[in-house]
């Protein structure tokens, strides 16, 4: 890797001197640098802030009522997870943070729940989790939505309709491939 970007380096220079934009070179280096600080920055703010906010709303009383909310739906998508299982609470909570965007809040959740699953055995569970993960499930992408503000981007319909049917395409996907697996026709 170190490789790729020593040869994207030289390569800049060696056409910012011919193009005879080498007096730009040092605008640009120092803009980017302060871009990704604010992007660092603006981020790390937000999985702090969420993670926060999710630390406390676990213990309470409206976290219970928003799992029995889901509960069909993560019922749906993880069928192997036992009703008594430890790992149902984190499951809910990485699935509701999936949903609302800030993926990487949910992620401490989803390794307690990892956790717990390994204890039970249960690897197609952890299997599900892991695929919902990777997919870029969200109704509403906060993580997005921010990501975009910080870099000076828009915020579409155009883009959040098309982010709304990934989700949905990949809830479905998961479904049908659990499915699937539990007819054994896809192993």
């Amino acid at each position: 890797m170190n490789r790729i970007y020593k040869i994207l380096f030289f390569t800049s220079i060696i056409i910012s001197a011919i193009t005879g934009q080498i007096k730009n070179m040092d605008l640009v280096i120092l803009n980017s640098v302060t871009k990704a600080i604010k992007i660092i920055y603006t981020q790390g703010i937000s999985i702090v802030l969420w993670s926060g906010f999710l630390n406390i709303l676990i213990n309470q009383p409206f976290c219970e009522r928003l799992s029995n909310f889901f509960l069909p739906i993560i019922n749906l998508v993880f069928p192997n997870l036992d009703f008594g299982s430890k790992a149902k609470m984190p499951i809910v909570t990485n699935f509701i943070c999936n949903l609302f965007g800030i993926g990487a809040a949910a992620t401490p959740s989803a390794l307690l729940a990892i956790k717990e699953l390994k204890k039970e055995n249960d690897y197609f569970t952890i299997m599900n989790l892991t695929l919902l993960n990777t997919t870029s499930m969200s109704i509403i992408p906060l993580s997005l939505i921010s990501f975009r503000k910080t870099i000076g981007g828009i915020v579409s319909f155009k883009l959040l309709l098309t982010y709304f049917t990934i989700t949905i395409f990949s809830i479905t996907l998961v479904i049908v491939i659990n499915n699937l697996q539990k007819k054994k026709i896809f192993v």
